[in-house]
C-alpha cells in the first residue's frame, strides 16, 4: 500500500497517546466524583472491560480517519490522451496599430476572443502561439494543453514583443522553421492581423510556405476604408515624426493575396461576426494524424473505506451509554469543521449575486447597481458573468438616461427651458457613463445574440447621445437668442430716450423763436428726419425678436414664440413712431416689448433703489424742474416782449403738462417691471 499523504501517518502515535491520556484522566474524575456522592461502595454502571473496549474502538477510529486523510493506494490508472489530432500555428501581430478602437473595445481584444473561441471549438487539436511586431519568435509551441494555451492567450499585449513595428515576413518565417521536419495537410496557419506592414516583404516568405503546403488563413481586424488614430502608451493618441496624429488602415489586398498563394481564405472579423464559424469549417477539412498515446498514472484512492470502517467503529462505541456523547462528538468534529471551513472560505456565489442583482433590476430597485458593482470589481468573478453586469449596469444608466430626456421634453413642452436643461445635462452624464459600461462589456462577448444585443443596445446609446447633445444645443441657442433679443430692445429704448430728450430742447428753442415762420419748422423737422439712423435700433431688435420667435416654435415653446411676436409687432410699431417723430408713443411701444422679453428687470431695480432713497428723506431731483439758460432767455424776452396773462398762464400750463406726463411713464414703467427670466 503507498500513500499520496504519507506524512500525516506521523501524527498517528500522537494521536493515540492523547487519546489514552485522555481516558484514563476521565476515569480518575469519574471515581472520585462517585466516592463524593454515593460514598465508598458505589458501584459502577458499566464494567471495566466494557469502557476499555469501546475506548479502544474510538482511538482505532481516529487512526482510521487519519489514514483516509493519508490517501492510500495499491495500484494507478492510466489516462490516455486522444491519438488524432492537427497541428496549428496562430501568427498574433502585437504592434501598436493593433491598440486602435475602430473594432470596440480595440483590435486587439476582438483578436483574443476569437483566439479563445478557437482554442475552445478544437480542444483535442495541438495549437502554437507567435507573437510579432517588429521581429517574431515561438512563444508557445505546439501543444495539447489547453488551459497553458488559454493563459498564453490573455498574456499577450503590445509589450509581448520589444521591438516596434509590423513584419510579417519573420512572423511566416518562425512559422515554417517550427513546421520543419513536418509534412501532410494536418498543419495550417492562423494569421490575426491589421495587415499594416511596415517592414519585410510577406510575399517572400509565402513562396516558401506555399512548396511545403500549408494553407494560411488570414483574419483581418480594423476598418479597410479610413485610418483610425492608435491610443499611446500614456494617454491620448500617437503622432508621427512630423506632429501629425499617426492612424492604421486594414491592409486588405495584402492578406487576400497572402491567404490566395497558399490555398488559405481571407475574412474580416467584425463586431456581428467574428469570422469564427468560417475558420472553424476550414479546419474541420483538414487531415488528422495518429500519434502515441500520451499515458499519465492516476491513483485509486481507498480513503473511503477507512472512512467507512471508522464510522463503524464509532457507532458501535456510540451504543455503550457512557461512551455515547464522545462517539457523537467525534463523529461531528469530523464533519462539522470542514464543513464550517468550507463555508467560511467560500467566497459569494458570482452567479447567485447576478441572479439577486437581476430580480433587483427588474423591480427597479437602485440596490442592484451596487451588486453590479460588486461583481465588476471582483477577482473571482468569472469573464462570463462580469460581461453581463457590465451590459446590465449600462441597460441600467441607459434607461435612467432615456426617463431624464423625457422629462427633459415635459419641461419644454410645459414652457421650462431651464428645469429642460438641467434633465439633459443630467441624461448625457448617465449616457457617457453607460457608454463606456456597454464598450467595457464588449470585451466579454458569449456565443449566440448576446454580443449583437450589446452592439445593438451601444449604437441606440449613440444615437440617443447625439439626440440630447443636439437638443441642448438648440436650447442653448435659444437663451442666447432671448438675451440678444433682451439686449436689442434695450438699446432701442435708450435711444428713443435720447430722441425724445432731443425732442423735448427742439421744443424750448422753438418756443424761444416765435417769430420764425413755417417753413423754417418744416426745415426743422426734416433735420430730424434725417439724424434718424439707416437702420433704427428698434428695427434690429424686431429682427432678433423674430429670430427668437421661430427659434422658439422649433422646440415647442409656445408661449415664448407668441411674446416674441407680439415683442416684434411692438417694436416695429415703435420703429415707425420714432420716425413720425413721435418718440413718447414709441417709448410706450418699447416698454410694452421689454415687458414681453423681460429685459427691464435690472433697470426696473435700479429705480426701485432711487425711490427707496427718496423715501428715506432725501429730496428728489427733478430735472425737467431746474431752470436752464434757455429758460432764463426766454423770461427774458417775455420781459422785452410781453404777453397777456392767458398766454403766460398757458405755457406754465404747458411746462406742468410736460413734468406730469414725464411723472406719468415714470410710474408707469415702475408698475409693469416684468420678472427677468433665468435664461
Amino acid at each position: 500500500m503507498k500513500f499520496v499523504n504519507p506524512w500525516i501517518l506521523l501524527a498517528i502515535p500522537a494521536i493515540l497517546l492523547a487519546g489514552f491520556a485522555a481516558m484514563a484522566a476521565a476515569e480518575r474524575r469519574k471515581k472520585a466524583l462517585l466516592k463524593l456522592i454515593t460514598g465508598s461502595n458505589a458501584v459502577p454502571t458499566l464494567s471495566r472491560s466494557r469502557r476499555l473496549m469501546s475506548g479502544i474502538m474510538i482511538m482505532l477510529a481516529l487512526a482510521l480517519l487519519t489514514v483516509a486523510a493519508a490517501r492510500p493506494y495499491i495500484r494507478t490508472t492510466t489516462a490516455a490522451a486522444p491519438d488524432d489530432s492537427r497541428d496549428i500555428l496562430v501568427l498574433f501581430d502585437v504592434s501598436k496599430s493593433m491598440r486602435a478602437t475602430d473594432l470596440p473595445p480595440s483590435r486587439m481584444e476582438q483578436a483574443k476572443y476569437l483566439l479563445r473561441e478557437i482554442f475552445t471549438a478544437f480542444d483535442h487539436d495541438r495549437f502554437g502561439i507567435i507573437p510579432f511586431a517588429g521581429k517574431a519568435f515561438l512563444s508557445c509551441p505546439l501543444t495539447s494543453d489547453h488551459h497553458a494555451l488559454m493563459i498564453a492567450a490573455d498574456d499577450l499585449d503590445t509589450s509581448s514583443v520589444p521591438v516596434g513595428g509590423t513584419n510579417l515576413t519573420a512572423a511566416l518565417q518562425t512559422a515554417q522553421r517550427a513546421f520543419e521536419g513536418s509534412q501532410g495537410n494536418h498543419r495550417a496557419i492562423i494569421l490575426l492581423t491589421d495587415g499594416d506592414q511596415l517592414s519585410g516583404d510577406a510575399l517572400e516568405a509565402v513562396n516558401e510556405l506555399k512548396k511545403s503546403g500549408v494553407p494560411v488563413i488570414a483574419v483581418g481586424f480594423g476598418s479597410p476604408d479610413a485610418a483610425a488614430p492608435i491610443p499611446g502608451d500614456s494617454g491620448g493618441l500617437m503622432h508621427s515624426a512630423s506632429g501629425e496624429v499617426a492612424g492604421s488602415r486594414l491592409d486588405e489586398p495584402l492578406l487576400q493575396k497572402i491567404a490566395a498563394e497558399t490555398g488559405g481564405i481571407y475574412l474580416r472579423s467584425t463586431v456581428n461576426d467574428t469570422g469564427f464559424e468560417t475558420i472553424r469549417g476550414f479546419l474541420n477539412k483538414l487531415d488528422k494524424v495518429s500519434r502515441e498515446k500520451v499515458s499519465g498514472n492516476n491513483p485509486d484512492d481507498l480513503f473511503g473505506y477507512f472512512i467507512a470502517a471508522a464510522v463503524i467503529l464509532l457507532l458501535l462505541a456510540g451504543a455503550l451509554p457512557e461512551y455515547r456523547r464522545a462517539a457523537l462528538l467525534i463523529i461531528c468534529g469530523c464533519t462539522l469543521p470542514l464543513t464550517a471551513q468550507e463555508t467560511e472560505n467560500k467566497p459569494a456565489d458570482p452567479v447567485k449575486i447576478y441572479q439577486q442583482a437581476l430580480e433587483l433590476q427588474r423591480a427597479k430597485d437602485e440596490g442592484a447597481k451596487k451588486l453590479y458593482e460588486e461583481l465588476i470589481a471582483g477577482k473571482d468573478t468569472p469573464g462570463l458573468i462580469r460581461g453581463r453586469a457590465l451590459h446590465n449596469l449600462a441597460v441600467s444608466n441607459h434607461l435612467q438616461a432615456r426617463e431624464k430626456m423625457v422629462q427633459s421634453r415635459a419641461a419644454l413642452n410645459s414652457q421650462n427651458p431651464d428645469e429642460a436643461l438641467k434633465e439633459l445635462e443630467k441624461a448625457l452624464k448617465e449616457l457617457d457613463s453607460g457608454k463606456e459600461l456597454y464598450s467595457r462589456s464588449m470585451e466579454f462577448r458569449e456565443k449566440g445574440g448576446t454580443t449583437s444585443l450589446r452592439t445593438d443596445n451601444y449604437q441606440q446609446l449613440i444615437v440617443d447621445l447625439n439626440e440630447a447633445e443636439k437638443l441642448k444645443k438648440q436650447i442653448e441657442e435659444l437663451k442666447k437668442q432671448q438675451q440678444n433679443a433682451q439686449n436689442k430692445t434695450q438699446q432701442a429704448q435708450q435711444q428713443n430716450q435720447q430722441n425724445q430728450q432731443n425732442q423735448q430742447n427742439q421744443q424750448n428753442q422753438q418756443n424761444q423763436q416765435n417769430q420764425q415762420n413755417q417753413q423754417n419748422q418744416q426745415n426743422q423737422q426734416q433735420q430730424n428726419q434725417n439724424q434718424q439712423p439707416s437702420q433704427s435700433a428698434a428695427s434690429q431688435a424686431a429682427k432678433e425678436a423674430e429670430k427668437l420667435e421661430n427659434q422658439a416654435r422649433e422646440l415647442g415653446q409656445q408661449k415664448l414664440a407668441d411674446d416674441a411676436r407680439q415683442a416684434a409687432d411692438k417694436l416695429k410699431e415703435a420703429d415707425k413712431l420714432q420716425q413720425q417723430g413721435k418718440n413718447r408713443e414709441a417709448q410706450e411701444k418699447l416698454d410694452e416689448a421689454a415687458e414681453k422679453l423681460g429685459a427691464n428687470k435690472e433697470d426696473q431695480n435700479k429705480d426701485s433703489d432711487g425711490d427707496r432713497k427718496n423715501e428715506s428723506g432725501k429730496p428728489e431731483e427733478k430735472t425737467p424742474q431746474k431752470q436752464s439758460p434757455a429758460a432764463g432767455e426766454q423770461e427774458k424776452k417775455a420781459e422785452n416782449n410781453p404777453k397777456s396773462d392767458a398766454e403766460r398762464k398757458l405755457d406754465l400750463l404747458d411746462d406742468e403738462a410736460k413734468e406730469l406726463r414725464d411723472a406719468i411713464r415714470r410710474q408707469r414703467n415702475m408698475r409693469r417691471r416684468p420678472v427677468k427670466k433665468d435664461w
